[in-house]
Order: structure tokens, then sequence, then C-alpha cells
């Protein structure tokens, strides 16, 4: 993965998890107008008062737009559950779909994942934010 100087970032906008485990580990967010990509790099203990700290990537277009449609594609079948609000206050949407086929999404066919693109060498690190909320995220 390509390596840039972007420091903290301010302002990004978590829009869906894609990878749960306890908090989100993975997800789709906004910074400055474009779609990025996070990935969990920093979890304090549950005591600490210390924020989870998540690295933003940039993917190339073909990744960027397949992970958007299949966000589209989970919240038309599954639901919004994992979705968050782009306008202030940051928020979860949190609705199922009650559609009774929702499980076939899981049976879609996958060109990407999102572990394995930020893994490759394409994948830019733009930078790092806290989840910004005063909760642990998911909650």
């Amino acid at each position: 993965m390509k390596r840039t100087n972007g420091g903290t970032l301010e302002g990004v906008v978590p829009l869906f998890i894609c990878d749960f485990y306890d908090i989100p580990q993975r997800g789709i967010c906004k910074y400055r107008g474009e779609i990025l990509f996070f990935a969990i790099s920093r979890d304090p203990w549950p005591e600490s008062n210390q924020p989870v700290e998540y690295a933003a990537f940039r993917l190339p277009q073909e990744q960027t737009e397949y992970f958007k449609e299949e966000k589209a594609t989970f919240e038309r079948l599954v639901g919004t559950y994992w979705s968050y609000t782009e306008d202030p206050p940051f928020q979860r949407i949190g609705g199922w779909s009650g559609r009774t086929d929702w499980q076939s999404f899981y049976d879609l066919p996958r060109r990407f994942l999102l572990k394995d693109e930020l893994e490759r060498e394409t994948a830019e690190l733009v930078g790092c934010f806290p989840w910004p909320s005063n909760s642990r995220p998911g909650h």
C-alpha cells in the first residue's frame, strides 16, 4: 500500500461499515467530498477514554465504484443497519429492509473484498482519524 504524509484527518464521515467484529473493522467513509475506505489501525482498551483510530485509504476508481454499488445493494436487500448519516449529528441510520430475500445479498458473487483491496499496493494511505463520536463505534 502506498504511504503518504496524510497525518490526522479532521472531518471524516464514516458512511457504511463493511466488516464488524465488536467494533467496525473496515468500511466506507467520506473526506472532503471524496469517497475513501477505512480500516482499524488502533483499538485502545475499552476502559481507556481514547478513541478508536482508523486509517483512511484511497482506492482505484474501479474498486471505489464497486464498493459504492455493494453498499447500495446491501441497503436495498438487507437494510441500512450499518449505514450512517452524512450530515451532523453523526448517527447510525439503522433500519432493516424487511425483505424476505435479504439473505440473497450474501450469495452474490464478489469481484473485490475490501480487506484484500486495502492491503494491495494500489491502496493509498490518506491519513488517520478517530471515530467521530463519544461512544464506541457501532453503538
